[in-house]
């Protein structure tokens, strides 16, 4: 929950927003949000992109949170009654239970005062926030889907959790497997035509790290990409190159100073170190620590979360010809009543808000 205001605005916005950490949840408007989660949740069943990537999660950590979407399933929307969620509201959305972020020119006392009035009286149970870690299950998943006229492909392995300040280097090594531009994966499969979309990424959670590649290329190719995704991230092993570590250094400290020109940015970089590490850094601190990543960095990584073994991989297709097996797909509904608000899916405090 947050506002971007000015200055004068402060004093109203921390207002509101205590205001809605303190509703009363009222049950006209509890339906009527429940329909707008069921379309979203139909919206994304219809993207193949991210229909493969929820069955890849679920995969890699069957039996755990962190393989269920975050904005649920149909049947569990369905059922989930106002008061249920009033239960779970009350329960965490108390200040034993929140942290209170404000970045910019604040008058800090008074915004003190201001937070001590509206909330003084406000009580909670503290929450355990000790969840366990999931485990990584390897293994091979293809689907079908109608109507569907390219393959998606999806491979994870496991990887560092973002809490460790190694993290830095692994999404460098993401970055030279699979950046968007100039990278293995971008030179090995969309500059030879093999697929219309191929890339690789770290994702950090707090307590689980993966390394995701993926790639979306016609039907009749998608075993020869499927292979090449894999030979390309088990060479990395074999030796990478300095200036391809310096290309994803310069790419890094590019984008982290164009999100710190902007103040609402600049806010969400200091949320996020905070929220993960205890961190406040400046944007300096943080180019400091792009530069010190070194190739043997890399390799340690390699070591540990090696990515020339058996992950998971997930292939999504169109219906095969007769004989051939796969699993279906439940499709959504292309019936949007509104326009779906940005999904929450997979932030860095994931595992805890499963």
């Amino acid at each position: 929950y947050y506002a971007w205001v000015l200055n004068e605005e402060v004093p109203h916005a921390l207002e509101l927003l205590s205001d809605m950490l303190g509703s009363t949840l009222p049950e006209n408007e509890f339906v009527t949000e429940k329909k707008v989660i069921l379309e979203e949740i139909a919206r994304y069943r219809d993207m193949p992109e991210h229909v493969v990537f929820e069955e890849a999660m679920k995969l890699a950590f069957a039996g755990h949170r962190l393989s269920s979407n975050i904005l649920g399933t149909p049947q569990t929307i369905r059922r989930l009654t106002r008061d249920e969620m009033l239960g779970y509201f009350t329960k965490r959305y108390a200040p034993s239970n929140i942290t209170l972020f404000a970045c910019g020119n604040v008058d800090e006392q008074t915004f003190l005062e201001q937070t001590a009035k509206l909330w003084g009286e406000r009580k909670g149970p503290q929450v355990d926030g000790v969840v366990n870690t999931p485990s990584f299950n390897p293994g091979r998943k293809v689907l079908y889907k109608k109507d569907l006229s390219r393959q998606h492909i999806v491979m994870l392995w496991p990887g560092l959790p973002l809490i460790d300040r190694r993290s830095t280097a692994a999404m460098l090594l993401g970055n030279v497997l699979g950046d968007d531009k100039n990278s293995r994966m971008y030179w090995a499969l969309r500059h030879t035509g093999l697929a219309e979309e191929a890339g690789a990424s770290y994702w950090g959670f707090t307590d689980v790290g993966l390394m995701a590649a993926h790639a979306s290329c016609d039907p009749s190719k998608a075993n020869q990409v499927a292979g090449i995704l894999r030979a390309e991230a088990a060479k990395l092993k074999k030796g990478i190159r300095a200036e391809e570590l310096q290309r994803a250094k310069n790419r890094a400290r590019t984008a982290l100073v164009f999100l710190a020109e902007t103040p609402f940015n600049r806010f969400r970089q200091l949320m996020h170190l905070w929220s993960i590490r205890r961190e406040l850094l400046t944007t300096e601190e943080m180019m400091t620590r792009i530069n010190e990543v070194k190739l043997k960095d890399l390799y340690e990584l390699l070591e540990q979360y090696p990515l020339d073994v058996e992950g998971v991989t997930v292939m999504l297709g169109p219906k095969p010809a007769s004989g051939a097996k796969a699993t279906k797909i439940a499709t959504g509904s292309k019936r949007i009543l509104r326009r779906p608000r940005r999904s929450a899916a997979r932030t860095v405090k994931a595992t805890a808000a499963r």
